[in-house]
C-alpha cells in the first residue's frame, strides 16, 4: 500500500518543511522542440525501422523530468504515456534514480513497456524521509518512431500504488508554478514552407503605341512584364530542429495565354530562380484559361527563412511573341508546390520525391489592363442587304483612337484591325463605315461577327450604341464594357 494513505512516519525535516508551507508541484516539465511537416513524413517513409527511429534530443525536445507530490513506498508505479504510440520501448533505460532531498532517493525498474507508454516500480527507498519533490527524469535518449508522430509527440504522467490505485493526482499546489503539468508537448509538427506574391503582374496594354509598335501588343511600360514569388521556411515560434531536403520549387501562373506559341515560348517565358538553384523550361498552356509553369530545381530554392528566402521571377516578353495581333486583358492567379525527397537521405535526380502545396492555388497575381475604354459588341451580321450602325459617345475632353478586334463566327481567334479612326471629346461618331472599310472583303459580303472596340479615352467616359437593320427591321445589340 502507498505510504501516501499509510505512512508510519516522517523525519522531523520533512514535518517543518511541510508546515513552513514549502510550496510543491507535481507532473511532468520539458523543453519541447519543432521537425516540420515535410520532415517527419520523410522520415516516416524510411525503408528500415532504424531510419524511422529518432532520438528525442535530435528533435529538439529536453529530457522529461516528473516532479513527485505524493509519498511513495515500494512497488508503487509511475507511467509515461505517449498519445502518439510512437514510443520505441527498446530504447528507454532500464532504471530511473530520482534526486536527493534529505537523504532519501527512489530508485525505480522498468516494469512495463510498450509504443504507448513507459511503466516504473519503485524497488529501493533509501529511508523514511518523505518523497515530495523528489524528481525523475526520462531522458531525451529515448527514440521515437517518425512514421507513427505525423501529428507530434507528447507525454502525460500518472501514479499508481502496488495495488493499481491511482494516487499523485494533485498536480499543482502552487499556482504560480507552470513548469509542471499533468502533460507536456515534446515535439511539436508544422508545415515547414511558406510562400507569398512579391510583384504582381501589372501590364498596361498599349492602345497608341510609340511609331513602330502595333498598337495592343505592348504594354506602356515595355514590351515585358515581370512577375515576383517567393517560397521560404515557414516563420515559426520555435525554430525547427529539423527539416526535409528540397529537390525543387515548381510555380504555376494561370490566365489567359492564348495569344502564345508553344513554338516560341522559349522567347516568350524567362524564369529566374534564387543562388544555387536553376531554373527549368516552362511548360506552357496556350489558352485563355491556360497557365505557365516553371521549376526552381534545387536544395538553395527555399530560403533558410521568410527574410532571406529565395525569389523567382517570371518575365513576360509580348514581343517574343511573332506574329501577335493583340494581348486579351487577363487576371492571374498562381500556385506553387515544393518537392522533397521522401524516403530522406536522397539527393539527386534519382532521388524520390513528394510534394507539398506551398502557395495555395488561384492566389492572386496580378491583371493586365488597357489604358482605354474596352467595349464588346457580341453580334453584328454582315452582307448586301443589311446596315450596320455603331455609334461611340466621347463624353472626356481627349480626342481617343479606336482600335478593333473581331472574332468571326465559330472561330476562336482574335482578329486585330488596328486603329480604324478617332473621336473627338465631347462628340460622337458612327464608326461602322471605319469597320466596314477595315474587314475583309469576306466578312463585309457575309460575316457574322463580334467586336472588341478599345478607345484610349477614359473608361467611364466612353459608351457605344450598336444596332443593324435588315429591310424595315431594326434590332439592338446589348453592348458590355470590359474595363
Amino acid at each position: 500500500m502507498s505510504t501516501q494513505k499509510n505512512l508510519v512516519a516522517l523525519t522531523v525535516g520533512a514535518i517543518v518543511a511541510a508546515s513552513a508551507g514549502v510550496a510543491l508541484a507535481g507532473g511532468v516539465s520539458a523543453t519541447g522542440g519543432r521537425v516540420s511537416t515535410q520532415y517527419a513524413a520523410a522520415v516516416g517513409a524510411a525503408t528500415t525501422t532504424a531510419a524511422r527511429q529518432v532520438a528525442l534530443s535530435d528533435l529538439g525536445s529536453t529530457a522529461v523530468t516528473a516532479r513527485l507530490n505524493a509519498e511513495y513506498a515500494l512497488n508503487d508505479t509511475i507511467t509515461f504515456t505517449f498519445a502518439c504510440a510512437c514510443l520505441v520501448d527498446t530504447s528507454l533505460p532500464s532504471t530511473l534514480t530520482s534526486t536527493s532531498a534529505g537523504g532519501q532517493t527512489l530508485t525505480f525498474a522498468l516494469l512495463n513497456s510498450s509504443a504507448d507508454a513507459a511503466t516504473y516500480r519503485v524497488t529501493n527507498r533509501a529511508n523514511s524521509a518523505s518523497t515530495k519533490n523528489l524528481e525523475v527524469t526520462l531522458p531525451n535518449t529515448v527514440k521515437v518512431d517518425m512514421s507513427k508522430a505525423a501529428s507530434g509527440v507528447s507525454v502525460a504522467f500518472s501514479a499508481a500504488t502496488s495495488s493499481g490505485a491511482a494516487f499523485d493526482t494533485s498536480l499543482t499546489f502552487d499556482p504560480t508554478t507552470t513548469d509542471f503539468a499533468a502533460s507536456k508537448t515534446l515535439v511539436t509538427v508544422s508545415n515547414q514552407f511558406a510562400g507569398s506574391v512579391v510583384t504582381s503582374l501589372d501590364g498596361i496594354i498599349d492602345v497608341n503605341p510609340a511609331a513602330g509598335t502595333t498598337p495592343l501588343t505592348t504594354f506602356t511600360t515595355g514590351t515585358s512584364d515581370v512577375f515576383t514569388v517567393k517560397t521560404h521556411q515557414a516563420t515559426v515560434t520555435t525554430a525547427f530542429a529539423k527539416t526535409a531536403d528540397v529537390s525543387a520549387v515548381t510555380y504555376t501562373l494561370s490566365g489567359d495565354f492564348s495569344w502564345a506559341t508553344e513554338a516560341r515560348k522559349a522567347s516568350v517565358f524567362t524564369p529566374s530562380c534564387p543562388s544555387g538553384s536553376t531554373a527549368s523550361a516552362v511548360t506552357l498552356v496556350a489558352s485563355a484559361t491556360g497557365s505557365v509553369s516553371w521549376n526552381c530545381v534545387g536544395r538553395d530554392a527555399v530560403g533558410e527563412s521568410s527574410s532571406s528566402g529565395g525569389s523567382s521571377s517570371l518575365t513576360i516578353n509580348a514581343a517574343g511573341q511573332t506574329g501577335l495581333t493583340a494581348l486579351p486583358t487577363a487576371t492571374f492567379t498562381v500556385a506553387s508546390s515544393t518537392s522533397y525527397f521522401s524516403p530522406s537521405g536522397q539527393s539527386g535526380a534519382t532521388g524520390t520525391t513528394t510534394s507539398s502545396s506551398t502557395i495555395a492555388a488561384n492566389t492572386a497575381a496580378g491583371s493586365w489592363t488597357i489604358n482605354g475604354a474596352q467595349i464588346f459588341v457580341p453580334y453584328m451580321p454582315y452582307g448586301s442587304t443589311i446596315d450596320q450602325v455603331i455609334y461611340v459617345a466621347n463624353k472626356s475632353s481627349v480626342t481617343g483612337d479606336i482600335s478593333v478586334q473581331y472574332i468571326g463566327t465559330d472561330t476562336t481567334s482574335v482578329v486585330n484591325l488596328g486603329k480604324v479612326g478617332s473621336v473627338s471629346g465631347r462628340s460622337t461618331l458612327n464608326i461602322s463605315p471605319l469597320i466596314k472599310a477595315a474587314l475583309p472583303a469576306a466578312a463585309q459580303a457575309s460575316g457574322r461577327l463580334a467586336f472588341i472596340i478599345t478607345i484610349n479615352a477614359p473608361a467611364n467616359d466612353v459608351d457605344i450604341l450598336a444596332s443593324y437593320r435588315i429591310g424595315d427591321d431594326r434590332a439592338f445589340v446589348q453592348t458590355r464594357k470590359l474595363n
